[in-house]
């Protein structure tokens, strides 16, 4: 089977002037997709560079050769840079002057070795495959949620395939190349790479804007769980969890311990400091506690300036080193706001029993929890109680 070039270059050049309209829209009307807009206009150039090469066909060949090279480097290099934007904080911290450097890098081989197709093929496939794979390594960055995990392995799939499309092009041209006469490619081997650049063009594309989803899915998520203040879970969260922790302990037979937290005289602090310290003291002590807790705890805000910790599998033993652990985590060390050290202390209720062995419903462990809270609070807080 032949492939006709021009026909294949000028359906590319549709496609992926299709999908660039479809990325840059979605980027204009949202701004929150990270790295959104970097990727469509990288999908601009990618959809210049096929009738860049049609100018072969009309005498203007090293012109073609300059600019598709020029043009096929800064395709993934902005693809890199709209992938390090969308990683944020999990990305490497590579300057942008790295990917610039590379496309320059390819416009003084395409340049110097215009007259040595040869050299140039080999030279720049190897600095293509380089770019390919800095690419490959942040599409496969550690630290998605599991359930964003499906666009990454497409859009790493994608940049393997594009690594290895460069890796092996240059193969080939060290093998078949002869280097003491000019070698031109043939266009069976240029429509085959086009071919699979395509394929590439259309699986990152997919698995970038599928991360782009599964991000805000996730976002969505976080906002109906977690509470918008502290991070930490909301109320809700909190009634869904007890009915699954309840359960596991009633099924286990193993205790349920409940830790009622309060921060002590937290008006004091609003009024003193004003509401933006106070803001930042919840936001501190969430932190604290949180930092105190194990994997399999939950810790939520129960309401204003308290939390209610979660610990599944714990007796009163444990739950009061737990609870005496954030006491001094909180008191030892005072919040740090606006210039201002806001000693800080919290009381602490503890309440463990197993859900559905009466007495113990959750919703009156709850209560018990809060009632030792209160005794706390009664014994001058500051201090841990159980009930």
């Amino acid at each position: 089977m032949t492939l006709d070039l021009a026909t294949l270059l000028w359906t590319l050049t549709v496609v992926s002037s299709v999908l660039a309209v479809a990325v840059l829209v979605v980027a204009w009307r949202d701004r929150a997709h990270a790295g959104l807009g970097i990727w469509g206009v990288g999908l601009v150039v990618n959809a210049l560079s096929y009738p860049m090469f049609a100018l072969r066909a009309v005498g203007w060949p090293h012109v073609s050769i300059l600019i598709v090279n020029v043009l096929t480097a800064l395709t993934i290099a902005l693809h890199l840079r709209a992938t390090i934007a969308y990683q944020g904080r999990r990305a490497w911290n590579i300057p942008p002057w790295v990917e610039w450097a590379a496309v320059a890098a390819m416009a003084l081989i395409a340049t110097v070795f215009l007259h040595h197709d040869q050299w140039r093929n080999v030279l720049g496939s190897v600095c293509l495959a380089g770019l390919s794979f800095l690419f490959l390594l942040h599409a496969w960055l550690p630290g998605l949620r599991r359930k964003r995990l499906t666009g990454r392995l497409v859009l790493t799939a994608g940049t393997l395939l594009l690594a290895m499309m460069f890796t092996l092009r240059g193969l080939f041209m060290v093998l078949q190349a002869d280097w003491q006469s000019n070698y031109r490619v043939p266009d069976q081997v240029q429509a085959w790479t086009y071919m699979v650049a395509m394929a590439v063009i259309l699986l990152n594309t997919m698995g970038f804007v599928l991360m782009q989803m599964e991000q805000a899915v996730a976002r969505q998520h976080d906002l109906a769980t977690h509470d918008g203040l502290t991070g930490v879970y909301n109320r809700l969260e909190l009634n869904d969890a007890l009915e699954r922790y309840g359960a596991r302990s009633a099924r286990d037979n193993t205790p349920l311990a409940l830790l009622m937290i309060d921060i002590d005289h937290f008006k004091t602090v609003n009024d003193r400091y004003g509401h933006l310290a106070g803001d930042h003291v919840l936001r501190e002590v969430a932190q604290r506690v949180a930092k105190r807790l194990r994997r399999a705890d939950m810790l939520a805000r129960f309401g204003g300036e308290e939390f209610l910790a979660l610990l599944p599998g714990t007796n009163v033993q444990g739950a009061m080193v737990v609870a005496e652990g954030v006491r001094c985590a909180i008191a030892e060390h005072p919040v740090a706001v606006l210039g201002h050290d806001i000693p800080v202390t919290v009381s602490v209720g503890v309440h463990v029993g197993i859900p559905g062995q009466a007495p113990y419903t959750t919703e009156a462990m709850i209560a018990a929890s809060d009632r030792a809270l209160y005794e706390a609070k009664a014994q001058g807080r500051n201090r841990v109680i159980a009930q």
